[in-house]
Order: structure tokens, then C-alpha cells, then sequence
């Protein structure tokens, strides 16, 4: 797992935020340390200098996941 950043919280939308720290695009499945799918990168958003990322959960998100370090597999991620 490639660490991309962590998640700050969960929006009214449903969507999780991410503090991104490196690079990641939009359609990348956002996985956790266990390689669990956490959710899909539907947006880039903020500044350069400051990336997030607005993710579409692909599980039910609780309390235990947030401030949690997420990353992407780079080997079966590459769907830009």
C-alpha cells in the first residue's frame, strides 16, 4: 500500500474527506492497512498546496475510521 493521506471526517453528502499528502486521482480506490476498500476518489478538491479528496464510501464508515491513514495498492489502481 501507497500512503496517500488520512481521513479527516465524514460530510453530510455521505462522502469521506481526505488529507491528501501526495498524488492521487480521480476513480482510485482508497484502501486501508488490512488492503480493505474504503471508498472511490469521486473528486480533487482545495487548493494545490492543500489537496483533499472526496471519497464515495464502499462500506459502512464508522467513528474507528476517521484520522485513520489511507493509501491506494498501486498495483491494481491505475484507472486514470
Amino acid at each position: 500500500m501507497k500512503t496517500i493521506g488520512k481521513i479527516l471526517h465524514l460530510a453530510r453528502s455521505g462522502r469521506l474527506i481526505i488529507q491528501l499528502r501526495t498524488i492521487a486521482f480521480e476513480g482510485q480506490i482508497i484502501i486501508d492497512n488490512q488492503n480493505t476498500k474504503i471508498g472511490r476518489i469521486m473528486e480533487i478538491i482545495g487548493s494545490v498546496d492543500k489537496p483533499y479528496a472526496s471519497v464515495q464510501p464502499l462500506m459502512k464508515i464508522t467513528k474507528h475510521h476517521l484520522g485513520k491513514e489511507v493509501g491506494i495498492n498501486n498495483a491494481n489502481n491505475d484507472s486514470r
